[in-house]
């Protein structure tokens, strides 16, 4: 085989390179598209190779026992290089227009538009090679049941991680509890199981499948009601301690919103007797869902140094 055709490949990745360092980078540091060259520029050395070796191969010829198959691997690398490259560029479109619309993206969305233009290329590579896609077509029709069972619980958090993206009920950036007990924020929804991090920085990792079952609480709004309850001894007067637990936590909240109150108001509701006392939930607004727990923290510790203070 002619030595130009060993050297090709390597041509193309220096010119590559040289393209890479000269234009490339400049266009996605001062570009209007620099995201998008980004997200392409990884194909670029690969794609070169090839057309270089195309183009040694097309010069020098190659012996005719080669040929054939030398063609036909030229045909499949085009096609796989050129479906990541526009698998690429249609995931940057997707990302683009989510992120104006502010809807998160999530690994799956990606996963799956990968994973279409590579079955299409597929497709095409098994034409090439002179491979009829009908029996396949057939034969996967036929295995499409055994593999099912298989694979049903992937299948089902695949399935299951489809219908929480379309629906939108869960989105990234949310923050959720199940009912089973797990609590935080939601940082990507994949193709099996969705990330959550708790308040101590945990990762959680649910199936997709349970959480589509689970009654989820979705603290969506940045703002909302947090909800304390406070039990008070029969020998404090109950009008006494609803309005120092309305003081004690406007004070928490002006120190922690000095210049953005939020517009509603504190409120305290007594609902159970009991033997010691009787119970009150303490109703107090918050602007983010992160403050719950610090809003929560310093209200009952001041509030029981103040309740201890008017007891005494």
């Amino acid at each position: 085989m002619p030595m130009l055709v060993w050297v090709a490949p390597l041509v193309g990745l220096i010119a590559a390179f040289f393209i890479d360092v000269s234009l490339l980078r400049f266009w996605e540091r001062r570009g209007p598209f620099g995201s998008l060259v980004a997200s392409l520029r990884k194909w670029l050395y690969p794609f070169l190779m090839v057309v270089s070796l195309h183009v040694a191969v097309q010069m020098e010829g190659v012996p005719p026992r080669y040929e054939k198959l030398l063609n036909r691997g030229l045909m499949t690398a085009y096609v796989l290089i050129i479906s990541l490259f526009v698998s690429s560029f249609f995931i940057h479109l997707w990302t683009s227009f989510a992120t104006r619309r502010g809807i998160q993206v999530t690994a799956l969305s990606v996963y799956i538009l990968r994973a279409a233009f590579l079955l299409l290329a597929l497709l095409i590579i098994l034409d090439n090679l002179g491979i009829s896609v009908t029996p396949i077509l057939t034969t996967l029709g036929v295995a499409g049941l055994a593999v099912s069972l298989a694979l049903r619980d992937t299948l089902a958090n695949l399935f299951a991680g489809l219908y929480i993206t379309m629906a939108r009920q869960v989105r990234p950036g949310d923050v959720i509890s199940l009912s089973t007990g797990e609590e935080g924020t939601v940082l990507d929804i994949t193709w099996r199981s969705t990330l959550l991090k708790d308040k101590e920085g945990n990762l959680i990792l649910i199936p997709n499948e349970r959480l589509s079952q689970s009654v989820v609480k979705n603290y969506r709004r940045d703002d909302g009601l947090l909800v304390v309850t406070l039990h008070v001894p029969h020998s404090v007067e109950l009008y006494r301690a609803e309005l120092l637990a309305i003081d004690v936590a406007q004070a928490v909240l002006k120190e922690l919103y000095p210049s953005d109150m939020p517009e509603e108001e504190v409120k305290v509701r007594f609902h159970t007797f009991q033997d010691t006392g009787v119970l009150l939930d303490v109703l107090i607004p918050f602007k983010s869902f992160q403050d719950r727990a610090l809003i929560r923290h310093e209200f009952i510790k001041r509030f029981h140094k103040v309740l201890r203070e008017n007891a005494g």
